[in-house]
């Protein structure tokens, strides 16, 4: 009886110091949790981005801070010809990621160095593209804005017609041009 109960002892021993058990330790798991990363922002330095494809007033990221999920970002206009310019006494301004990324999806290109990019002066223009304005003394017509040049500050617009019923008339192919202020006097909005 000596010899069976020797060979169980030095199996247990054997399974002791070969590590295939750990009786030392109290059966109580504990879970150690990992730091997760931020993701990481939607757009990198340099990036030209716009609310819609027919905007050419859009943001252009200079900066973002990982810890805090800012962008620093300064408003640009782009014109037709692929320019960038800054408008001139609006600075830089720290904005969320989440404001930026959701109300800008278009990113329209990206630039090496942003800091590097001219600035022009700028007045926004009262009238939105695509609203119509009626002539002062006659109600029954007006004007249909078809875009705005922000370099030579000056609308481009088609002549439109009331029809009745909340319906104009116009022929967009029919296009003006005349300065911001000439027009802004002379249509009510």
């Amino acid at each position: 009886m000596k010899t069976p109960v020797l060979i169980l002892i030095f199996i247990i021993l054997f399974i002791f110091t070969a590590g295939c058990s750990d009786f030392t330790k109290s059966p109580t798991s504990s879970i150690t949790p990992t730091p997760t990363q931020p993701a990481p922002p939607k757009y990198s330095i340099g990036d030209l981005v716009k609310s819609s494809s027919e905007d050419n007033v859009g943001k252009i990221i200079i900066d973002y801070n990982l810890a805090k999920r800012t962008y620093t970002v300064r408003t640009i206009i782009l014109d037709e010809y692929g320019r960038v310019y800054y408008i001139k006494n609006q600075g830089e301004s720290s904005v969320p990621f989440a404001t930026i990324e959701t109300s800008y999806q278009i990113k329209a290109g990206n630039i090496d160095n942003p800091y590097g990019i001219s600035e022009i002066s700028y007045t926004k223009p009262k009238f939105a593209v695509g609203s119509i304005h009626k002539e002062e003394e006659n109600k029954n017509n007006g004007i249909i804005i078809l875009s705005f040049d922000y370099f030579t500050d000056e609308y481009t617009y088609a002549y439109a017609y009331y029809e009745g019923g909340g319906k104009w008339d116009y022929d967009t192919s029919a296009k003006h041009t005349g300065s911001r202020v000439a027009i802004e006097d002379q249509y009510n909005k």
